[in-house]
């Protein structure tokens, strides 16, 4: 079991956006996985650079459909 797994509380009910916190929660446990086994220093520098990626195209992601709802916080 990963220090890091998806647990069906996290889910905020809108589909797209729970796979995509799925996937975040992924690209962590493959980097906690490497360092059990002692790869973690060989998966860093390529964990930080997806972790942003994917964090930057996730709130881009979530900014439109809040934008697409008219959430009232958004600016």
């Amino acid at each position: 079991m990963s220090i890091f797994s998806w647990n069906n509380n996290y889910e905020i009910g809108i589909e797209k956006i729970d796979e995509q916190h799925k996937q975040l929660i992924q690209i962590l446990a493959h980097l906690f996985e490497s360092m059990k086994v002692g790869l973690g220093y060989k998966e860093i520098d390529n964990t930080i650079e997806k972790l942003r990626d994917y964090t930057l195209y996730h709130f881009s992601e979530e900014e439109q459909l809040m934008k697409e709802i008219k959430y009232p916080h958004i600016s």
